[in-house]
């Protein structure tokens, strides 16, 4: 097992945050049923948003499949009827081992837009594009549709980690709704806003 690198989709998370997320942006880590229907993490920055899926390698790709009603059916065909899926800020990030100049085996991040099949190295944030709330928030409630999910329950395991020169602050949705305009417009009447003021 000399030279062998060994990692996991946690790594590929990690390393994503540590060198391509901007330092002014937003992480919104989803777990639960709100990583089932959306995916691991939404990204905002300047009201702009992209969602964020992480793999451990390409081959996990394919258990994207078993998130939806037909789980032996590719995704990408589950995904047919979208609205404008291929201008969606929906991205596949996962790690290649590769070999360095001294042949030693190093990570490297690859990418992939959700809705299409090519990849290329992931470099920089600004290798995935976001996009404006008024189109992020039509396409996630789609995706949670086909997913097993109406698009109501925005509960769960959502926190948002603030993350701004090098400082980090962890807020639940909550605090999170009230922070930005566009979210506290949308969510005032909705059971998540209401289950925060239960005893």
């Amino acid at each position: 097992m000399k030279n062998k690198l060994w990692w996991w989709e946690k790594t590929v998370e990690y390393a994503f945050v540590r060198h391509i997320m901007s330092d002014h942006a937003n992480a919104s880590p989803l777990d639960g049923k709100p990583e089932k229907w959306l995916g691991d993490l939404i990204e905002s920055k300047q009201g702009n948003f992209r969602l964020i899926e992480f793999k451990r390698e390409v081959d996990s790709i394919k258990s994207e499949n078993k998130k939806y009603a037909n789980k032996e059916k590719c995704y990408l065909d589950s995904c047919q009827d979208i609205t404008n899926r291929e201008k969606a800020a929906h991205w596949l990030v996962f790690g290649e081992a590769y070999a360095s100049a001294d042949t030693r085996k190093q990570l490297k991040l690859k990418y992939r837009h959700y809705h299409k099949t090519e990849d290329a190295d992931l470099t920089s944030s600004n290798d995935l594009s976001y996009m404006k709330y008024e189109s992020f928030m039509p396409y996630i409630k789609e995706l949670m549709e086909l997913r097993g999910e109406d698009g109501t329950a925005q509960g769960g395991g959502l926190v948002m980690a603030s993350v701004k020169e090098n400082q980090v602050s962890v807020l639940d949705l909550s605090e999170v709704i009230q922070m930005v305009p566009e979210l506290a417009e949308n969510f005032s009447s909705s059971p998540v806003n209401s289950s925060h003021n239960r005893p």
